[in-house]
């Protein structure tokens, strides 16, 4: 006897339930390392920022935070500009063409390229070529694995504003920078700052181009060096014992520099309003 099918309904509710479970399944583990990372590396890393005491070689633990916050604010602000400038030049100013298409996929795989191939580089253009020290060997290595993606970014939000904005803007009267400056940019750009926030969270955590950068000084645990990413792997790797209190305390900070970045961009897009949503669209743009 066959047994009778089951509904679409059925079928339906049987598949929420199991994506519902694998979902809180996932969750569940994810808290469970969080928590974990959170009961072991708490109390080092608050008596390290309250007492300094917790030393990076031969500094505080709060030390090499801040540094390593540096080492993002100035990659940043080394990339931000070529990145943003060069997303709008592609989806606003270059030629609709397959050419054009070819560059934006080109730079889309660069954007997925593992960061040690920038250490690579890094280590062999920037250091044994040029000579850079390690201060500079830094900012420029993460920022040149942070470029593609803030292009990548810049172009995808810059393409999804309606064309009619730019139309509109064009039949007003404006120029073509105006209309760019004015009715295009203002509805991108929290996808934009959400971008560089992203992409500044993903380079927080890196290590892998440091470690190749490290290769090639003579004196690897200089200043500029000892960022957190770095210290972290070489605590792991070079300690007797694993799981130490000061590398709790490491990977605690480096998560919640992480964490406070991602919600950062996620703030971004959830409360920031384009000035295109206004009524007076037509004032700024004559404007």
């Amino acid at each position: 006897m066959k047994k009778p099918p089951i509904s679409r309904a059925n079928a339906e509710r049987l598949m929420c339930c199991c994506i519902a479970i694998f979902s809180f399944m996932a969750a569940g583990i994810l808290m469970m390392l969080l928590g974990y990372v959170l009961a072991n590396g708490w109390s080092p890393l608050k008596h390290g920022c309250l007492r300094a005491s917790m030393e990076v070689g031969n500094e505080p633990l709060v030390e090499a935070g801040w540094r390593t916050i540096y080492a993002l604010l100035g990659a940043t602000l080394i990339a931000s500009p070529l990145g943003v400038s060069a997303g709008i030049f592609l989806s606003e100013y270059a030629p609709d063409t397959r050419s054009t298409a070819s560059i934006v996929d080109g730079i889309d795989s660069l954007a997925e390229v593992p960061p040690i191939v920038y250490g690579l580089f890094g280590w062999g253009a920037l250091s044994l070529h040029w000579g850079l020290d390690a201060s500079w060997l830094i900012l420029l290595t993460l920022g040149l694995w942070l470029l593609p993606r803030l292009i990548t970014v810049t172009y995808a939000a810059v393409q999804e504003v309606p064309v009619s904005f730019r139309r509109e803007s064009l039949a007003l009267g404006a120029s073509r920078w105006q209309t760019t400056l004015k009715a295009v940019l203002p509805y991108a750009m929290a996808d934009i700052v959400a971008g560089i926030l992203e992409g500044m969270a993903r380079v927080s955590g890196v290590a892998a181009p440091v470690i190749m950068l490290a290769a090639s000084q003579p004196l690897p645990q200089e200043a500029p060096l000892r960022i957190l990413p770095y210290y972290l792997y070489r605590s792991v790797i070079e300690s007797a014992e694993i799981g130490t209190e000061s590398q709790f305390g490491t990977a605690l900070l480096l998560l919640t520099i992480c964490l406070l970045l991602q919600s950062a961009a996620i703030l971004v897009r959830s409360i920031w309003v384009s000035p295109l949503s206004t009524p007076n669209m037509g004032e700024r743009i004559d404007g």
